[in-house]
């Protein structure tokens, strides 16, 4: 057992979850403690959210503040580490989430909506089967977890790519159906109900709807994915769990009614 008065007893008391952290190690009690809150992952509960949120931040900035002490008082010729540099894929899982850490402080980034609409993209995709575009997927965000900005970008458009062409390839069939690529993104703007809306300028055939663009932002170099860095890259992901998410959605949408 953990000695009276650990960080991790201390942890436990602030946050109220003696009653969750169970277990003869102290390793048993923090797998406790992520089973709880994992258990919840995929459910609308704010207020293991709220927790989750605020558990992982007092864990970040306690390290922070002990790497920031460990930097001030070395006596070492080269000055120890920064956080960024310790925890580099800690650092690209924060970014992914929506969060970034400023002057010793875990912040929101962007809305808390980019993890629900990741957790919705990948339900989405294997409730279809859609299993070229979740390779992708999967490749685009452990390329991103491991800092390869350029290997990330690279998967995105095949990802977008892949997964518009199923999506159509489900809804049409025979003559019906369009060749691979640009033919099958416009047809989506063209079935009943609408995959890709052009009364809300989401498609337009002289190239300057949301999504036109959209997918051209995902290669401004051309075919071939060039090199970036992590602001670029996390926008690209984020962008495409964004759109993609709300597809999917009408797409599921679609499905569901045309099967009744």
């Amino acid at each position: 057992e953990p000695k009276p008065g650990s960080f991790l007893d201390n942890f436990v008391l602030k946050y109220g979850i003696e009653d969750k952290a169970i277990g003869t190690s102290k390793q048993h009690r923090i797998n406790s403690i992520c089973r709880y809150l994992l258990a919840d992952e995929n459910q609308e509960n704010d207020t293991i959210k709220t927790l989750t949120f605020d558990m992982v931040k007092d864990i970040i900035e306690n390290e922070l503040s002990i790497i920031e002490n460990d930097i001030i008082y070395s006596s070492r010729r080269e000055s120890p580490k920064q956080y960024h540099e310790r925890y580099p894929k800690l650092i690209s899982l924060l970014r992914k989430d929506g969060y970034t850490i400023e002057n010793n402080e875990l912040k929101h980034q962007f809305p808390q909506q980019i993890a629900i609409q990741e957790n919705e993209v990948y339900t989405l995709l294997k409730k279809y089967n859609f299993l070229t575009p979740l390779g992708h997927l999967n490749q685009a965000i452990e390329n991103h977890t491991n800092n390869r900005w350029a290997a990330a970008n690279g998967q995105l458009r095949p990802y977008v790519e892949s997964l518009l062409d199923e999506m159509a390839a489900k809804i049409f069939s025979g003559s019906d159906l369009k060749p691979a690529g640009h033919p099958r993104r416009a047809s989506l703007a063209t079935c009943n109900p609408p995959i890709i809306i052009e009364n809300l300028n989401e498609w337009a055939s002289d190239g300057k709807g949301f999504f036109n663009a959209f997918y051209k932002r995902l290669h401004p170099a051309g075919p071939h994915p060039g090199l970036s860095d992590s602001e670029d890259s996390t926008f690209r992901l984020h962008l495409v769990l964004l759109g993609t998410s709300q597809l999917l959605r009408r797409f599921d949408a679609y499905m569901l009614n045309t099967t009744i």
